[in-house]
């Protein structure tokens, strides 16, 4: 089939800020909205705890333990370092040690150059697990890491490096890491 002689459609560039739709949230995804949908809500973790507690779901005073695999171990990590909830334990699998492994692993498989700017390695500072290992060991919360030798995506070297890392802040409570 010929092309069209109609004008090429421009790309549509949204900002941060504005939505790509007109329907709320993730309402359009529903062939059947009855009205009930609402807006993406952002949430943190200090704020999921708080709802927990307030449906009376967890105790006043009891902490959480976390699961993350990949990125989401990145999460788990990041959580612990920050040190906004009681955290007793983490299972972290094939994770990510922070944005720079994140991005490592997305320049690997998809053969480009991620570009980074100001704010993009101030998240990677921030998220760098391997340099934030006492805030992470603070309570010394347990963990159990799980990592693949032969993961094709993350780099295993950067988990041994965070778990060397941790080992001599656990010295007394070995049976947690």
């Amino acid at each position: 089939q010929a092309p069209s002689s109609a004008k090429p459609q421009r790309p549509l560039l949204y900002k941060p800020d504005e939505p790509d739709t007109a329907a709320v949230g993730a309402c359009i995804d529903f062939s059947q909205n009855d009205g009930n949908c609402a807006p993406y809500q952002p949430f943190t973790l200090p704020a999921v705890v708080e709802a927990l507690r307030t449906n009376a779901c967890m105790q006043r005073d009891g902490a959480i333990e976390l699961v993350g695999f990949s990125a989401g171990g990145a999460a788990a990590l990041y959580a612990l370092s920050q040190d906004k909830v009681k955290i007793d334990a983490a299972v972290l699998i094939n994770a990510s040690t922070g944005l720079s492994a994140s991005v490592q692993a997305y320049e690997q498989a998809t053969k480009q150059t991620y570009a980074w700017s100001p704010a993009s390695r101030e998240l990677a500072r921030r998220t760098d697990a391997i340099a934030h290992t006492a805030d992470i060991a603070r309570h010394h919360p347990a963990l159990l890491f799980l990592q693949g030798s032969n993961d094709s995506v993350i780099d295993s070297h950067a988990a041994s490096e965070l778990y060397e890392g941790l080992r001599p802040l656990y010295r007394k409570q070995a049976l947690r890491l």
